[in-house]
């Protein structure tokens, strides 16, 4: 059987006019991947009794939660304050895909086509250490 545990997964994030990063240092006390559920489909029912039906093409949304001692969330906060404004210039956005491998079971996830959505721009002190570093992604598609 095999085991299924972070120690053996790794994450590592492709943006577009980067090199890939490879994540290092998620935070202890968080999940360091979490995909959030995904609508696909609804539905209602008319006053008449008949049942109506359609499916949504709804994005993939994922947090990605660093240690505040991570060399990976010291680059991807530069690149979420990168996205912002800068004086009278829109910020550059560019292209993210992330792969999740599994190394217990050889299971591959590549989440394509998404987009850094937020993240902490600086650090957030806690009483004794850095506090974790959230990032979170949206993706059109996860394969």
């Amino acid at each position: 059987m095999a085991i299924l545990s972070t120690n053996n997964a790794t994450i590592t994030i492709a943006i577009e006019g980067y090199a890939p990063l490879e994540v290092e240092n998620f935070d202890p006390d968080s999940d360091m991947w979490a995909v959030a559920e995904l609508q696909t489909a609804d539905g209602e029912v008319t006053p008449d009794g008949v049942f109506n039906h359609w499916g949504i093409n709804a994005p993939v949304e994922a947090t990605l939660t660093l240690s505040g001692g991570s060399d990976s969330a010291k680059i991807l906060q530069g690149i979420i304050n990168n996205q912002q404004r800068s004086g009278n210039r829109l910020g550059y956005v560019p292209s993210v895909s992330v792969i999740v491998e599994h190394g217990a079971t050889g299971k591959v996830e590549t989440y394509t086509d998404g987009v850094m959505m937020s993240g902490r721009p600086g650090y957030s002190l806690g009483s004794q250490k850095f506090q974790p570093m959230p990032f979170t992604f949206k993706f059109a598609r996860k394969a």
